[in-house]
C-alpha cells in the first residue's frame, strides 16, 4: 500500500469513527500489518484490547462487528492491541503498540 492509499483509508475510517484521532492512523497501520501477516481470510474474528479508536478501525476494515459476533472486546488489559484470527484454520496474529519503543522527542 502506498502513502496515498493509506491516507485515503485513514480518511474513510475518520468519517466512520466520527472524528480525526491519532489512534485511527495507528490502527489502520496495525490492521494492515495483521492482514499482511495473516494472509487472505474469508471468515475472521478479532479480539480488541482497547475501546479507544481501534474497535472502529477493525470494524471498518475487517468487517468484524459486535453484532455479527466477530468483534470481541477484551479491554481490561490496557493495551493498544488486537488479535485477528482465521475462523476456519484458527491461525492468528496479535499486533500491538510497544510504548517503550515510542520516542517522545
Amino acid at each position: 500500500m502506498n502513502t496515498s492509499e493509506f491516507l485515503s483509508i485513514v480518511e474513510r475510517v475518520y468519517a466512520f469513527h466520527g472524528r480525526r484521532a491519532p489512534g485511527i492512523v495507528i490502527g489502520v497501520a496495525m490492521v494492515h500489518k495483521a492482514v499482511e501477516l495473516l494472509g487472505s481470510v474469508k471468515k475472521q474474528i478479532a479480539f480488541v484490547e482497547s475501546r479507544a479508536c481501534l474497535p472502529d478501525v477493525v470494524q471498518y476494515l475487517c468487517g468484524c462487528t459486535i453484532g455479527n459476533g466477530d468483534l470481541r472486546m477484551v479491554d481490561k488489559i490496557g493495551k493498544y492491541a488486537f488479535s485477528l484470527f482465521d475462523r476456519d484454520t484458527g491461525k492468528g496474529v496479535r499486533v500491538f503498540v510497544d510504548i517503550n519503543k515510542i520516542s517522545l522527542e
